[in-house]
C-alpha cells in the first residue's frame, strides 16, 4: 500500500512539474556578466531553485560538521566513563 502511495506521489510531482513548464514556456532574456541569453522562464526558475538549495546546503555544512565532531567527542567521553551508548543510537 505504501509503495502505491509513493508511486502516486511521484507521478503527481512529475505531472505538476510538466504542467509548470508548459505554463511558463515564454522566453525571458537573462543578462549575466559574460552576455545575454533567451531562456524559457521555467528553466530559469528551476535553475535558481537548484542554486538556492545548493547554497543553503553549503551554508549549513559548518553547523553539521561541528555537530558531528561534538557527537564524536561525547561518544568518546561516554566510552571513557564506561557508559557505552545503546546500539540503536549509532
Amino acid at each position: 500500500m505504501m509503495r502505491i502511495i509513493s508511486l502516486l506521489l511521484i507521478v503527481a510531482i512529475l505531472a505538476f512539474g510538466l504542467f509548470f513548464g508548459l505554463l511558463n514556456a515564454e522566453n525571458v532574456e537573462v543578462d549575466y556578466y559574460l552576455g545575454k541569453a533567451e531562456v524559457p522562464l521555467s528553466v530559469v526558475m528551476v535553475v535558481m531553485l537548484i542554486a538556492g538549495a545548493l547554497l543553503g546546503t553549503l551554508a549549513s555544512l559548518g553547523v553539521i560538521m561541528r555537530q558531528g565532531r561534538q557527537i564524536g567527542r561525547l561518544r568518546r567521553e561516554l566510552r571513557k566513563a564506561g557508559l557505552e551508548p545503546p546500539a540503536s543510537a549509532n
